[in-house]
């Protein structure tokens, strides 16, 4: 059964001017809290074109939610135009959070014009929330940043630049133009890029793990002692590994 949950969400308008420039810099924030009781796995979806920052805190009981809209416009009255063309919508439903992103001018768009629009306007999503859930999240064009983490980590890009910090878990990546760097990873990994790059370092190897390469590098920092199983395979590619840290 699908719980809409319904937020409160105060507003705070910051305005910025560019100096010589004729339009301004404006922002938009919205804050909202969600109870994290009973939800066991966090979606994100339709992350296009936006900044996502998800940082883990042990034992957390909500999530704490900051949705920011910045562009250069004319007025305040331009911006709230801007700002009604986007949709966020949250919903539980078999303990399963998704948080879902779209552009509703802009979802049946080409390619070009999407570029061309995202020039002056950007969206960052923020949350804080348990670390101890796993977390899905697909995105193009983007900028993603996950920390303090632990469960599966599962991530399917494309255009996208990412980042992991502290994960205890499983990292689950699917990266295409784009790239991964991954640090301080207690866990295994399953890894499949085309046209993109990955660095992985991994403090404790927990298991046996998978990377597969076409047209692209996956650069791989593992302990000295580590021991498991690993399944490589690379077309146009290279796998490489540093066992030199103690």
């Amino acid at each position: 059964m699908l719980k809409k949950i319904a937020v409160l969400i105060p507003l705070c308008l910051l305005v910025f001017s560019t100096g010589t420039a004729a339009r301004e810099k404006m922002t938009h924030t919205d804050d909202m809290t969600v109870s994290a009781d009973n939800v066991q796995k966090v979606r994100f979806r339709g992350i296009d074109f936006a900044e996502l920052t998800y940082t883990g805190e042990q034992n957390s009981r909500e999530f704490d939610i900051t949705v920011t809209y910045t562009a250069r416009v004319d007025d305040t009255e331009e911006l709230e135009e801007i700002i009604s063309e986007f949709d966020f919508d949250i919903s539980e439903s078999d303990n399963i959070l998704t948080m879902r992103m779209s552009n509703l001018k802009r979802r049946n768009s080409g390619l070009l014009k999407k570029l061309f629009r995202n020039k002056e306007r950007r969206v960052k999503l923020n949350v804080r929330g348990p670390a101890e859930v796993d977390i899905e999240i697909d995105s193009d064009f983007s900028e993603v940043m996950t920390e303090h983490t632990a469960g599966d980590l599962i991530l399917n890009t494309d255009f996208t630049s990412v980042n992991s910090f502290d994960h205890n878990g499983r990292l689950n990546a699917n990266i295409e133009f784009g790239e991964l760097n991954a640090e301080e990873l207690v866990g295994s990994f399953k890894l499949n890029l085309e046209f993109s790059q990955a660095d992985v370092e991994v403090d404790y190897l927990g298991g046996d793990s998978r990377a597969s390469v076409e047209f692209g590098d996956i650069d791989i920092d593992l302990p000295g002692d580590a021991s498991a199983e690993f399944h490589i395979s690379k077309s146009f590619g290279g796998v490489d590994f540093d066992l030199s840290r103690p």
